[in-house]
């Protein structure tokens, strides 16, 4: 499937009582390492409330790729520019 990132263990007591007590868990792709699944499991200590869990308000946005070439072409073209004043200002 891929290569385990990161394990991390939560602990607290969570209810839906909307007093702030629901754990957060974030999940980001700020290095360039597509996420492609994420598992998380549950273990309340209790078997009555094993796996007892919730997900909500979930977000997924992807930002737009620069394509490489254009990068490319901009760059070059203000080193060109950049030469070009320099050219004129000695010149001058």
């Amino acid at each position: 499937m891929g290569h385990l990132l990161t394990t991390r263990t939560f602990s607290g007591i969570s209810n839906g009582n909307f007093d702030g007590s629901a754990l957060f868990i974030g999940l980001g792709d700020n290095a360039g390492v597509n996420i492609g699944g994420f598992i998380i499991s549950t273990d309340s200590g209790n078997p009555l409330f094993a796996n007892d869990f919730a997900i909500d308000d979930v977000s997924l946005s992807q930002t737009p790729l620069i394509p490489e070439p254009t990068t490319l072409v901009m760059l070059g073209s203000g080193l060109i520019g950049l030469a070009g004043a320099a050219r004129r200002k000695l010149l001058a």
